[in-house]
């Protein structure tokens, strides 16, 4: 989900819906008169092991909402407002390498350690 902090951590989870709600100009709206632009997205993974244990996964990826859109060949507010910590453009005007690099492998690779050390207790 995208968290803009002056929202209150709206959309949160609900980003397709408030895209198709709210629209590019919606979100501009909502932030007018704010100074606060900060937001991340936060994406979570769940592991419910044989046990009975479950484990969570959080990676949060920051960035600030524009004061203006940039229009992109995606139709999606975040592409064309986000604009991620370390760079100047929102994340539809990244290039294919960029957008890589910025999503890397999400929480996965935390999961697949997490598991390998479960693996390894059960032996």
């Amino acid at each position: 989900g995208l968290c803009i902090e002056a929202l209150k951590g709206f959309p949160g989870p609900f980003l397709k819906y408030a895209n198709q709600w709210l629209g590019t100009d919606g979100f501009l709206n909502l932030l007018q008169g704010t100074d606060n632009r900060h937001a991340y997205f936060e994406d979570t993974l769940a592991v419910a092991l044989p046990n009975g244990e479950i484990k969570t996964f959080t990676r949060q990826r920051h960035g600030v909402i524009a004061t203006t859109a940039i229009e992109t060949q995606a139709d999606w507010a975040a592409n064309e407002l986000f604009i991620p910590d370390g760079y100047t453009v929102p994340l539809g005007r990244l290039t294919y390498e960029e957008q890589v690099s910025f999503w890397g492998d999400g929480c996965w690779p935390e999961v697949v350690s997490y598991l390998q050390g479960y693996e390894e207790e059960r032996v």
